[in-house]
């Protein structure tokens, strides 16, 4: 066999191999997705453990998968684990942004003030002031039960699409409800449900 056919057959053995790990990936990825939109949550833990799996997908992206199961159960303290070791992993940018609004919100959510504003001041130092103004309005409307965002929804709700009008009125009527204004509570409500 001479030079040029070696180099040749070698070509084509790395493209073949290429192929079969990006199909294997893409199938693996498909196999535990499906489990997780199925609620299969015994079927996917034994598959994020599987040897072929983990050789795969990226560990990262197989924690994280783990992560989106226990919050679909509600298993608070696996949650909270798995939020602190993801936060152990070298991430992009993308992957950093999306952990710590997935955390602050899980937080927000469980009414955890120590933590929220942990997760909080971690998105104030990517620098996006965008994603940080919206979840200091969370903060300040759920955590630190303020009502200073009223005029701002009032005004960004004329403008908003209808799915993210209910949104919007649930918030104002959370302030309300934070100020012990029963009446505009209601009002407010009841125009969330109106756009649910």
């Amino acid at each position: 066999m001479n030079y040029t056919n070696l180099i040749i057959t070698f070509i084509i053995s790395f493209i073949i191999i290429v192929v079969i790990e990006t199909g294997l990936a893409k199938w693996k990825t498909n196999v535990v997705l499906k489990l997780l939109q199925n609620q299969q949550y015994d079927e996917l833990e034994k598959e994020l453990q599987n040897f072929i799996t983990r050789a795969f997908i990226p560990r990262y992206n197989v924690e994280y998968l783990r992560l989106n199961s226990y919050l679909m159960q509600n298993k608070h303290e696996l949650i909270e684990k798995q939020f602190d070791e993801l936060m152990k992993f070298r991430k992009n940018k993308n992957q950093q942004a999306d952990l710590l609004m997935k955390a602050f919100n899980y937080y927000v959510e469980q009414e955890n003030a120590q933590k929220s504003h942990f997760y909080l001041s971690e998105i104030q130092k990517l620098g996006n002031d965008k994603m940080y103004q919206e979840a200091l309005m969370m903060s300040d409307i759920f955590i630190d039960k303020k009502a200073n965002h009223i005029d701002q929804l009032l005004e960004e709700v004329q403008k908003a699409p209808d799915q993210i009008k209910a949104v919007y009125y649930f918030m104002i009527a959370k302030q309300y409800e934070n100020m012990n204004d029963k009446e505009n509570t209601q009002k407010y409500t009841e125009l969330a449900e109106k756009y649910k």
